[in-house]
């Protein structure tokens, strides 16, 4: 069975609903408060196992989160390679208006802690063709020495590029075997708002890529080589 190893973020989630978002030197009382298991990356291996596919989760919690490490488990998730870390699990404090609009900020803790080193002992047990998942929510040079040590590996390698923030711009594209993002996140790499250009522009760069761009609801564009889908969205 082919693997998915996912060098991904953890964080725990608090989540307040607001009559509006609070603002500069007002204080404001919630009127709901939810703490949820998150981060972009576990929320990907938690629906990749559900998906039935074999998912290892990579990264770093504190011992406050060492529930989400139970969460991952029970959803399926190989936990093998988490590491539990003297540092706090990365958190988001979520503001939530009365529209459903939301206001976010992110503290990475233990997602930053995962370093370079960190991944020899993580990246075991693998064969080329098995496929390597990465966001932008780690710190930038793990993701650069993980797409380094996953191309020398010979896995398939994804990217979803968010956050989108600069450090994108300098990892070595040529080497992912497939691109998912949003359109602005592809407005910001190819430098276009059209669906179709943004697909040709980052076509041409890297010939070899696929590339899956998600339209909200217009669906989802798929695109390698001369073949391209599009996958209307799910009512």
């Amino acid at each position: 069975m082919v693997k998915i190893l996912n060098v991904g973020s953890v964080n725990i989630d608090h989540v307040m609903e607001v009559p509006a978002f609070v603002r500069p030197g007002e204080t404001l009382a919630s009127t709901g408060y939810q703490i949820f298991g998150g981060g972009k990356g576990a929320n990907q291996s938690v629906a990749i196992a559900r998906a039935g596919a074999h998912v290892r989760h990579i990264g770093k919690i504190g011992r406050d989160g060492l529930w989400l490490r139970d969460l991952l488990a029970e959803a399926g998730v190989d936990v093998s390679a988490l590491q539990v870390g003297e540092t706090h699990t990365g958190f988001a404090m979520i503001q939530v208006d009365r529209q459903g609009e939301n206001a976010i900020i992110l503290y990475p803790g233990g997602n930053f802690e995962f370093g370079e080193d960190d991944l020899d002992d993580a990246f075991t047990e693998v064969s080329p063709g098995d496929w390597l998942l990465l966001q932008n929510e780690i710190a930038p040079q793990t993701i650069a020495a993980a797409i380094e040590k996953g191309a020398e590996l010979g896995l398939q390698i994804a990217l979803n590029p968010a956050p989108m923030k600069d450090n994108i711009r300098e990892l070595p594209l040529e080497k992912l075997s497939l691109l998912i993002l949003n359109e602005l996140e592809g407005e910001s790499l190819a430098g276009c708002s059209d669906p179709s250009q943004i697909i040709e522009r980052l076509q041409a760069r890297y010939p070899h890529l696929q590339i899956v761009l998600t339209l909200g609801r217009e669906g989802v564009l798929w695109a390698h080589g001369d073949n391209q889908c599009h996958q209307p969205a799910y009512d």
